[in-house]
């Protein structure tokens, strides 16, 4: 009986574990907003838990992901048969929530003394305008 608990610990040990990682550049210059996205990963019992639309735990209050990007170089989302033209003028029109924070604190001054990270705990995002509102 010992020996079967044991080798049952041993499997959940190794199937739960998770994948192990290795990042490596040859050459060109470094960007840190890219290595962060790439660096997110999923193991096996998330996939799954993902795959079947299982929650992983509540989260309340609802989590806002703070978009990070440098100016113009926002990821912008197109179909292989749209006019390259229309998907470069929708991505300059496009606003994030970076963009749509500093937009915010040009008009309003009460979000001015709020750093980015800590901007969701006073404000809401809205989805439908990609505007903050107080």
């Amino acid at each position: 009986m010992f020996a079967d608990i044991r080798s049952v610990k041993y499997l959940f040990k190794y199937i739960y574990k998770g994948l192990d990682h290795v990042i490596a550049m040859i050459a060109g210059p470094i960007n840190r907003i890219q290595q962060y996205i790439d660096a997110r990963y999923m193991n096996i019992a998330e996939g799954v838990n993902s795959l079947l639309s299982f929650k992983k735990h509540m989260e309340w209050p609802p989590i806002t992901q703070l978009v990070v990007h440098l100016l113009g170089q926002h990821n912008v989302i197109f179909n292989e048969n749209e006019d390259l033209v229309a998907v470069a003028e929708r991505a300059a029109h496009q606003k994030t929530t970076l963009t749509a924070y500093f937009a915010y604190n040009a008009q309003n001054a009460d979000g001015r003394n709020v750093v980015y990270a800590d901007f969701p705990t006073d404000h809401v995002w809205k989805i439908r305008g990609k505007v903050w509102s107080a």
